[in-house]
């Protein structure tokens, strides 16, 4: 094999390695973006908690807004009862 073609293989084997050394120890290697991605998978899932949270939140402010909840409220919470209607206790035995 004349020197020529294992001066270029040598070259070759170098920048194989070089590359693969990139691949999987640099700042950009597969194992740093597989936790980039890992870390995304949570935030979504975070997110999609936070959404639904804000959304309950937003369904009881319009509640509060249109009188509905404050009624509710009201009646459960200090049992209070409009003028024309009746309130029972009902006690059981033990």
């Amino acid at each position: 094999m004349p020197l020529f073609f294992k001066g270029m293989l040598c070259v070759q084997i170098l920048l194989l390695g070089s590359l693969q050394g990139y691949l999987w120890f640099s700042q950009r290697s597969l194992p740093a973006v597989w936790e980039a991605q890992g870390q995304v998978m949570s935030l979504d899932a975070h997110n999609v908690e936070l959404q639904r949270r804000n959304s309950a939140l937003i369904r009881e402010i319009h509640d509060l807004k249109t009188g509905q909840a404050v009624e509710e409220r009201a009646r459960l919470d200090l049992g209070m009862i409009k003028p024309e209607e009746s309130f029972f206790v009902i006690i059981e035995s033990p």
